[in-house]
């Protein structure tokens, strides 16, 4: 999916929070323009080492990416508006203020993608009350009821991935 929607919009510049081992990077190297640049941020230093070996082993220049650790939250709020053709949100305990970060962050018609959106089904089960099924749930209604701000749709796709589109 992360490399469909690459190509599709022909994504030059792209921010990921949450790098893991770099495997979604990976994903997205193989649809990024040529001279389009990854940037990535996770808190875990050694997600960043990861990402790095594998980004490496695949023979990707590190002219193609950024790799920032630190405490995300203030990070993206650091980002330049209006910038970036796609962003990409995982795990996150500020998942709100992340997609305010990310709709300043997306140029026009730039792509936001909310992965685990459904958390295994726990997200449509109301009786599910945990911080985290909560969370998304509210993020979802957010993103769906701002419809001058963002062009929904959720993808029953592994754990469920929120696209939207801004406007």
């Amino acid at each position: 999916l992360l490399r469909y929607v690459t190509h599709l919009i022909g994504a030059n510049s792209i921010v990921e929070i949450g790098t893991g081992a770099g495997v979604s990077g990976l994903w997205v190297f193989q649809a990024l323009a040529p001279k389009g640049l990854l940037t990535s941020i996770d808190d875990e230093v050694e997600n960043a080492k990861l990402a790095k070996q594998a980004f490496d082993e695949a023979g990707i220049g590190t002219a193609r990416y950024r790799l920032i650790t630190g405490n995300s939250r203030e990070i993206v709020g650091k980002l330049a508006d209006s910038l970036y053709d796609m962003f990409i949100l995982r795990r996150n305990a500020d998942l709100l203020e992340s997609v305010e970060h990310a709709y300043r962050s997306l140029r026009p018609g730039g792509v936001l993608i909310i992965d685990r959106a459904l958390l295994s089904g726990k997200v449509a089960d109301p009786t599910q009350r945990d911080p985290e099924s909560v969370g998304y749930r509210e993020i979802i209604k957010v993103i769906k009821e701002s419809q001058d701000h963002w062009l929904p749709m959720l993808l029953p796709v592994g754990d469920g991935v929120m696209v939207a589109t801004k406007i």
